[in-house]
């Protein structure tokens, strides 16, 4: 990258502001109305495909479908979690148990981290996890404006 003066550096910064600033204008002046509208629309379609007892429906625009999915929630407590990991394993086996059960990616990062923090308070700067590759870090900005 050329040398930025810091006149030049602050200005860079301003605008990203601005752009910023900008996007957010555009997304509450005309967007959110817009998803608002058609969520109201989605909703009065599902009812008339229910209504007239259609799973989809053809117009000159295009093929609209009435869809559905079932999900359950994930187990909450040690005890649901051990029943479950259990089930999996007694249908399935080993195989099947490590094919299945996974560890959020967001939680595994904060257990990382955490863990990482303490490693470096204690000394040890070849921390690792079994099983869990090289951390890679990635570089982002965040905006704080002034009030």
């Amino acid at each position: 990258m050329d040398e930025i003066s810091a006149k030049e550096f602050d200005s860079l910064v301003d605008k990203s502001f601005l752009r910023q600033q900008k996007i957010s204008e555009i997304k509450d002046e005309i967007l959110k109305p817009i998803e608002k509208e058609l969520a109201g629309v989605e909703r009065r379609i599902l009812q008339g495909l229910q209504d007239l007892d259609k799973k989809k429906h053809v117009s000159a625009m295009g093929t609209i479908s009435r869809t559905s999915r079932t999900s359950v929630k994930i187990p909450q407590t040690p005890e649901d979690k051990e029943k479950l990991f259990a089930w999996i394993k007694e249908q399935w086996g080993d195989e099947g148990f490590y094919a299945h059960v996974s560890v959020n990616s967001q939680t595994l990062n904060a257990l990382y981290n955490r863990e990482y923090e303490k490693a470096r308070e204690d000394g040890n700067m070849d921390f690792s996890i079994p099983g869990v590759g090289e951390p890679v870090i990635s570089y982002g900005l965040m905006r704080k404006r002034i009030k």
